[in-house]
């Protein structure tokens, strides 16, 4: 959410040019993670979840990686590798990671109906 956030608001600077590059591990980036709970039960539907508008910053010129999980990076050369064997230079580095919560199976738990939903996929 922060990451996302902070790259729309940069794109929306006036009188100034970055070019900026948003990478999530989850296949979608720019939603709102906090209101996982009321998606799940019904309170809301999927277009209430986007905390920016991806496809206008997109628009905007941010390049957005997203479902390829960063696993390596070298700070001398400014340069970030992906899973998927892709890579990335960069000038400035934000880290923006979030949180990860705690799976209940990494707790013994092990009931047919039990499932964590820290991500959208999830839902």
């Amino acid at each position: 959410m922060a990451g996302s956030k902070l790259a729309n608001d940069l794109l929306q600077t006036p009188n100034t040019h970055y070019s900026i590059t948003l990478i999530g591990e989850e296949s979608q980036v720019g939603y709102n993670r906090i209101m996982l709970s009321s998606l799940l039960a019904n309170d809301i539907s999927d277009a209430e979840m986007p905390l920016v508008n991806t496809d206008k910053m997109r628009v905007g010129g941010v390049h957005i990686i997203s479902g390829d999980p960063v696993i390596c990076m070298d700070l001398e050369t400014k340069e970030l590798c992906f899973g998927s064997g892709q890579s990335v230079t960069y000038d400035q580095l934000v880290f923006a990671t979030g949180s990860r919560g705690q799976d209940a199976t990494d707790r013994g738990a092990s009931a047919q109906n039990v499932m964590g939903f820290s991500y959208l996929a999830r839902c």
